[in-house]
């Protein structure tokens, strides 16, 4: 049995769940944007806005749906499965909520935990003249101000685990100086109010040659929100999706039903150094010296219990 379902039969099918296991490096998340049936104008802007600074990896439907997360989370894992999206972002408004955002996220085509946050003082990127947008793709400097951030289990620990998997990006190989363009800013206030901020990083030149001056310029949007409801995800479900693998899901693809991965046998005796030669050691036991064979030579001068030395006359 598999963890979330029955045990498949065939070759392809062993492939399929194999490819949906746990893995060392976590794939690029895609994010899907879906508009309520009460979503008003304002927060349609604001998710352009987002879907923007998450371009490439977020898409949206034009047709409005009637989902209720907090209620039932049948419709949003068909939708969710439908565009393969690992996060959710649905804009509702109501009469009692005018303006809110319920971040989602997925977890084997099940809803794993969500989160509403209820929006103020939105301005859109379009009311910040003469700044420069971020490129697509790129990879933003996320800063969380506040010590209710570095709290483990609050919702405002949620709230910043939520955001980073939202708007964190691809995990490059390398990051270059230059790639950082924008930054974003969220930061906590009295009351329980938090401001979400964008800036743009504009690099001048500074007393280093190499290292410039940094100048932020807000590019938008700008908006403040509460946290409002939230769903927690099931024990099991956030267990399995915390879970790590040792191996690549392609390597415990080709192993044969029921065969476990082969650990790879480590060499305690190597290292390397700094230069990057490798230097071994080994181990002896301890030597008796007195079985050492050296070359005994036979002395210049004869001991003076011999007697004097007597010279070899010449004729």
């Amino acid at each position: 049995m598999t963890e979330f379902g029955t045990e498949p039969k065939t070759a392809k099918g062993k492939r399929i769940v194999a490819s949906r296991g746990s893995v060392i490096h976590e794939d690029e998340k895609l994010c899907t944007f879906l508009r309520g049936k009460n979503c008003s104008g304002e927060v349609s802007k604001l998710m352009v806005d987002l879907m923007t600074l998450k371009k490439p990896l977020a898409v949206s439907r034009k047709k409005s749906v009637n989902i209720y997360p907090f209620q039932d989370s049948t419709v949003i894992e068909r939708t969710a499965k439908l565009s393969n999206a690992n996060l959710v972002v649905l804009g509702e408004s109501s009469k009692k909520r005018k303006a809110c955002l319920v971040f989602m996220r997925m977890f084997n085509e099940q809803l794993l935990d969500a989160l509403e946050i209820n929006i103020t003082n939105y301005q859109p990127s379009s009311s910040f003249k003469g700044v420069e947008g971020c490129g697509v793709g790129a990879k933003p400097l996320i800063v969380f101000q506040g010590a209710g951030f570095s709290m483990s289990d609050t919702p405002l620990a949620r709230a910043k685990n939520m955001f980073l998997d939202m708007f964190k990006g691809a995990d490059p190989k390398g990051l270059s100086l230059q790639g950082i363009e924008h930054s974003i800013v969220i930061t906590e206030t009295e009351g329980g109010k938090m401001l979400f901020r964008v800036y743009r990083l504009e690099k001048k030149r500074g007393d280093s040659a190499n290292v410039p001056r940094i100048e932020m310029v807000e590019m938008g949007p700008s908006f403040d929100f509460t946290l409002g409801r939230e769903r927690l995800p099931d024990f099991t479900l956030w267990k399995a999706s915390m879970k790590k693998a040792t191996k690549t899901s392609t390597t415990s693809a080709t192993l044969a039903e029921g065969e476990a991965p082969k650990k790879k046998k480590t060499n305690k005796n190597i290292s390397t150094d700094g230069l990057g030669r490798t230097i071994g050691r080994i181990h002896m036991g301890r030597q008796d010296y007195t079985k050492l064979n050296t070359v005994h030579r036979k002395s210049k001068f004869a001991s003076s219990s011999d007697g004097p030395s007597q010279k070899r006359s010449r004729h």
